[in-house]
């Protein structure tokens, strides 16, 4: 009987906030009218958008209690169901007046219940759904290093003992206990033996290899599963973002902050040789539909210099799906739904011309779009849980 109080009670309280509404539209519609001498298209354009801004305001803390998110977001999301609902209301009755020979009346009675599903169903899911991911608890690190760089690489014998030697130096003249972990995603290059011969220069280095190429993602993930570390950081092979950008990330590395990322797309990053025109041009796109869809606020998702606590790296990885190269933005909107804070952080960075990128303009914008909708869809229907 409780569970079906449960579900019954926001049909409830939607309909008695639907009935509020309706008094709240007409009654300005009168006024505007008979007090205001608006023309009456005008005044019920004017009382539709009041009662709309009223209801929204009734649902978000009363029909469904969601005391957090954005309040212009979920504005613009109910402005919108309402714009589809009030078009669905419109096609009922035209085929039901105009095509079946329904009786006006019983056939707006047929449109609002229609209506009523629609919004009431999207509203809930949709408008003003706040997900929540449940962390996985982990014993606390054994605190035997302070933290982990992964730096997977595929195919990047150029550049990978010049990053190793890079970061080594940087954390041993701090004097603090790292670990540095290569993950060889299937490199068919040399990259695998010229990344195990630093074993021989010293440093905790570990070199973790398998023979099919998986993706950046899987690599990244297999890192930071292996990763001793309070921290863990994972860089670009190329050292796109110099080592030393991990100053500025660390003092946001608290209680609050369990993410801190390098962006290139703040006002204070430095861009030193940029990419290619085009693949600017379609970054920042792709940015604007990632932060529209999935990830508000963030202005840079895929700067290849992350930071995070252990516990949100293991808690977030472990559940990451995505292989290859939208995984930055799941691996983001996985932690901010599980509820670690992000932090942002200017950077330098610089396009290393040595290497040949494998990014393919048009091939792999359309995957990673694909990928992004994979992303919201799996976080829509649960699958993370």
């Amino acid at each position: 009987m409780k569970k079906i109080l449960s579900h019954l009670l926001p049909i409830l309280k939607y309909a008695s906030v639907g009935s509020v509404a309706s008094i709240i539209d007409l009654g300005l519609l009168y006024l505007f009218v008979e007090y205001g001498k608006i023309p009456i298209l005008l005044a019920a354009t004017f009382s539709f958008v009041c009662a709309l801004f009223v209801s929204f305001f009734l649902h978000k803390f009363f029909t469904f209690k969601v005391l957090d998110g954005s309040v212009l977001r979920q504005y613009i999301k109910f402005f919108l169901t309402s714009g589809v609902g009030l078009s669905i209301n419109t096609l009922i009755l035209y085929l039901l007046v105009y095509h079946a020979g329904v009786w006006y009346i019983f056939a707006k009675i047929i449109a609002a219940g229609f209506v009523f599903i629609w919004n009431f169903s999207v509203n809930r899911y949709w408008t003003f759904r706040i997900i929540h991911i449940a962390r996985q608890s982990f014993p606390s690190p054994d605190s035997e290093k302070e933290i982990s760089i992964i730096i997977p690489a595929y195919n990047e014998e150029m550049v990978i003992e010049q990053c190793i030697a890079s970061v080594r130096s940087f954390f041993e003249k701090k004097n603090m206990r790292y670990e540095i972990i290569v993950v060889d995603d299937g490199s068919t290059d040399m990259t695998r033996s010229r990344a195990e011969k630093s074993y021989t220069e010293g440093g905790d280095i570990h070199v973790l290899s398998y023979e099919k190429n998986k993706g950046k993602g899987y690599a990244v993930r297999t890192g930071v599963l292996a990763a001793r570390g309070d921290a863990i950081l994972f860089i670009d092979a190329d050292c796109s973002t110099p080592i030393d950008a991990y100053d500025a990330l660390v003092p946001y590395l608290s209680q609050r902050y369990g993410i801190v990322i390098g962006s290139r797309y703040l006002k204070e990053s430095a861009i030193h040789i940029r990419q290619p025109k085009r693949r600017i041009i379609l970054g920042r796109i792709g940015n604007m539909l990632i932060r529209l869809l999935l990830l508000q606020g963030i202005y840079d998702t895929q700067c290849g210099f992350k930071l995070f606590s252990a516990t949100a790296a293991k808690s977030i990885f472990l559940k990451q799906s995505i292989d290859r190269w939208g995984f930055d933005m799941e691996v983001l909107a996985l932690g901010m739904h599980m509820g670690f804070h992000i932090k942002e952080v200017p950077v330098s960075w610089q396009d290393d011309t040595r290497r040949i990128s494998r990014f393919r303009p048009i091939r792999d914008a359309y995957k990673t779009l694909g990928e992004l909708f994979k992303i919201k869809m799996n976080l829509m229907f649960d699958k993370y849980r």
